[in-house]
C-alpha cells in the first residue's frame, strides 16, 4: 500500500524510482492492467529522463508476459509500441518492424492515434532498412489515419516523409510532383503556414538537383517568406543562407 501511496503524492519524475516496485507489486495483486499500464507510462521517462533505456525496456518485457491477462487493445498494443521503439533507438531495426507490426494488428477501433503512430514508425524502420517502397507504404497509410484524426502535424510529417523518400532514390520529379500536390493542399485546406515554408524549403532543394534555377529561386523565396511561421532560428538562418549562397553563384549583388 505504501508503494501505491508513495506513486500517487509524487510528481512524474519522482514517481519514476517508484516504478518497478508499482509495477511488481500490481502483478503480485494480480492488477495486471495497472502494472501493463504503469510501464507503459514510465517507459519514455526512464528512457528520456534518466538516459535508462534498458531499465524501462526490462520494465516493458516484464509487462509482456501479463497480455494474456487483459484484453485492452490499448495496453496489448502500447507494449509492442514500446518495444519497437527501444529496437530503434537501438538501431535493432528489423526487430523494430516486428513488434512495430505486432503493435498494429493489437490495437483496436478505439486506438486510431496510436495505430497510426505505430504504422508511421514501422515505416521509418523500413527506411533505415532500405525498404522504401515498404516505407512509402506505411507513410500513406499513416498519412490518412492522421488526416481522419484531424491531426495536421503528423499528416504534413508522414506525408513530407514520402515526398523525401521518393528524393532520396533518385525520384527526383515524382518528389515535387507530390510535393506540388501536399502545398496546394495546405494551401486549399488553410493548414498552418509553418508547413509552407518546409515544403517550399524543401521543394527548392529538388529544384537544385534538376538544375532549375528559375523555380530553385522561386520556391527558395517563397520560404522565406513563410519562415517566421516557423519559429524557429536555426531555421530562419538555414533559410538565409541558402538564398545568399544561391545569389552568390548567380548574381552577387543580391547576395550583399
Amino acid at each position: 500500500d505504501s508503494v501505491f501511496h508513495s506513486y500517487k503524492n509524487t510528481n512524474e519524475i519522482e514517481s519514476i524510482h517508484y516504478a518497478e516496485q508499482y509495477v511488481n507489486l500490481a502483478f503480485e495483486m494480480k492488477e495486471y492492467e495497472k502494472g501493463i499500464k504503469r510501464s507503459i507510462d514510465v517507459h519514455s521517462l526512464i528512457t528520456d529522463k534518466l538516459k535508462q533505456p534498458k531499465r524501462a525496456f526490462q520494465l516493458i518485457v516484464k509487462s509482456e508476459k501479463y497480455l494474456n491477462k487483459t484484453n485492452n487493445t490499448f495496453l496489448n498494443g502500447s507494449v509492442y509500441l514500446k518495444k519497437g521503439a527501444t529496437y530503434f533507438n537501438r538501431g535493432d531495426f528489423i526487430k523494430a518492424v516486428k513488434n512495430y507490426s505486432h503493435a498494429i494488428t493489437k490495437y483496436g477501433s478505439n486506438d486510431s492515434i496510436y495505430k497510426a503512430d505505430a504504422i508511421y514508425f514501422r515505416g521509418q524502420s523500413y527506411f533505415e532498412t532500405g525498404a522504401f517502397f515498404k516505407c512509402i507504404t506505411d507513410y500513406l497509410l499513416a498519412s490518412k489515419y492522421y488526416e481522419n484524426l484531424g491531426d495536421q502535424k503528423f499528416f504534413m510529417r508522414a506525408m513530407q516523409g514520402v515526398i523525401n523518400v521518393y528524393g532520396i532514390s533518385g525520384f527526383t520529379e515524382k518528389a515535387i510532383e507530390e510535393s506540388n500536390k501536399l502545398i496546394t493542399k495546405t494551401i486549399k485546406l488553410n493548414l498552418s503556414k509553418e508547413f509552407l515554408s518546409i515544403l517550399y524549403f524543401n521543394q527548392s532543394n529538388f529544384y537544385k538537383k534538376t538544375n532549375n534555377f528559375e523555380k530553385q529561386e522561386k520556391t527558395l523565396l517563397k520560404a522565406y517568406h513563410y519562415r517566421f511561421f516557423f519559429m524557429n532560428a536555426d531555421y530562419n538562418y538555414i533559410i538565409e543562407s541558402s538564398l545568399s549562397k544561391l545569389y552568390s553563384n548567380t548574381d552577387l549583388k543580391k547576395s550583399k
